[in-house]
């Protein structure tokens, strides 16, 4: 897929499966895209323009990317948040022995951003993709961003196979980005939706609200098929988030 979207710096917080496959797609699509992780091997591979792990279509996006300029990395979170538009946070959210996710390295990640943003002015979108339950992304914002209006949290879930999943990401049949009132505006008017819109071959569904579902209009390049599926268009509640 071409790119088709104006450039727009985003931050991609972790570099595991989620992280690394969204980071090497934005960056193909156009976007400026830099990924943060604290494990030097994997920052030092999308440095040198290789893939941290094997998934098909990966490596060549990311040699591509790193070949650009469009995609970096580095184990430094404040100075990447401070450039970006989005904050896009990968992290991982094992499962504990009693069913529950391990929300630690979310938490660590949501704290830093606080801290980071201390000295800023402007909102800045933060959305989550690493698996939570709902709820979760209601609770980060009161609980670790302090409730505060410089952030608008967004729950944007990645839906990724194994084996297929740079394919997942340029041609979803779905594109879900769920959030309050407050924060949906903001997302309405900054590049967020336009990442979602524009570089998607599929429909992009934004979710606010008790029983409210707005579906925006795909890129004219979008097929029939991918606008079709989305008849499956599910009403959530903003306990989603």
């Amino acid at each position: 897929m071409n790119a088709s979207t104006s450039e727009t710096c985003v931050a991609v917080l972790g570099l595991g499966y989620v992280g690394s496959v969204t980071a090497a797609c934005l960056a193909h699509l156009g976007h400026r895209v830099i990924g943060v992780d604290r494990d030097e091997h994997k920052v030092n591979s999308i440095e040198t323009g290789r893939a941290p792990f094997y998934e098909p279509g990966l490596a060549e996006l990311i040699q591509e990317g790193h070949a650009n300029g469009r995609l970096s990395a580095t184990a430094l979170l404040e100075p990447a948040i401070q450039q970006a538009q989005i904050v896009l946070i990968c992290v991982g959210t094992p499962s504990e022995r009693n069913g529950n996710l391990g929300l630690d390295q979310l938490r660590r990640v949501c704290s830093q951003i606080a801290a980071a943003w201390k000295a800023e002015s402007r909102r800045l979108i933060v959305a989550v993709r690493s698996t939570v339950f709902p709820g979760t992304c209601e609770e980060l914002t009161s609980e670790c961003l302090g409730g505060s209006e410089r952030f608008a949290v967004v729950s944007n879930p990645e839906f990724l196979r194994e084996g297929n999943a740079v394919r997942d990401f340029l041609e979803p049949s779905l594109l879900v980005a769920g959030a309050p009132q407050n924060a949906l505006a903001v997302t309405r008017h900054t590049p967020y939706r336009w990442i979602a819109v524009a570089s998607f071959a599929g429909f992009a569904v934004t979710c606010c609200g008790v029983g409210s579902c707005e579906r925006t209009q795909p890129p004219p390049s979008a097929s029939m098929s991918a606008t079709d599926s989305v008849a499956r268009c599910i009403s959530i509640s903003a306990s989603t988030c």
